[in-house]
Formats: structure tokens, sequence, C-alpha cells
């Protein structure tokens, strides 16, 4: 269950065993700290194809908790940095998780666009 609660890198949670009340007895103190629940990332390089846009750029959204479930969402949008009437593409994609008991309830969508010369 700590995995659960150590999965969103805004929380990162530590079980702690401290002295119980009752001889041989222990408690269970879980500690951690918070951080801001969202991160935004923006990259460029040249890791695309020379048919469809070599040099790439994007943006990205994470968000920790948006519905206070320790769910969690991502968001990405890329596209080539330097379009012209041949050479294109963009992509767009969005992943939300969801945490339940051991279980965690993924979804994912993606959606992608290219042009190229023939």
């Amino acid at each position: 269950l700590v995995d659960q609660l150590s999965r969103l890198p805004s929380r990162q949670a530590q079980l702690e065993l401290v002295p119980g009340s009752e001889v041989g007895g222990s408690r269970v103190r879980l500690k951690g700290e918070r951080d801001k629940p969202w991160r935004v990332s923006a990259m460029r390089n040249n890791d695309g194809d020379v048919s469809t846009g070599e040099q790439q750029m994007g943006l990205g959204l994470d968000w920790d908790s948006p519905l206070g479930l320790a769910d969690q969402l991502n968001l990405r949008a890329n596209r080539d940095a330097v379009t012209d009437r041949w050479r294109h593409s963009d992509s767009q994609s969005l992943f939300y998780s969801l945490p339940w008991g051991w279980w965690t309830f993924t979804y994912g969508y993606s959606q992608s666009d290219y042009r190229t010369r023939n």
C-alpha cells in the first residue's frame, strides 16, 4: 500500500515503526512531504524523421490527484518545429491513472497526424 501512496511524485510516503503503548507492540507512523501537485515540461530535439520533420518540440503537463483520489493526469502535445508544405507531424496524448487498493486502473488516448512528400 505504501507503493500506491508513493506513486505520485508530489507525495512521497514513508512508513516508520515506533514503540507501541503495550509491551512488544509497535505503531506504524506514515510520514512524508508534499510537493506541488503539478509539473510542466517543454522539449525540443532532433529525434524526428527527415520525411516528417526532424526538429521536434513539445509541451507536457502532469497533475497529481486532480480529483483528490491519489489519481494522476498526464497531457502531452508534440509537433515538428519547422513546418513546410511537404513535411509535418504532430501528436497529442492523455493518460489517466486511478489507484484502488492494490490495483491501479489506467486509461490512455493518443492521436497523431503525419504529412510527407511522396
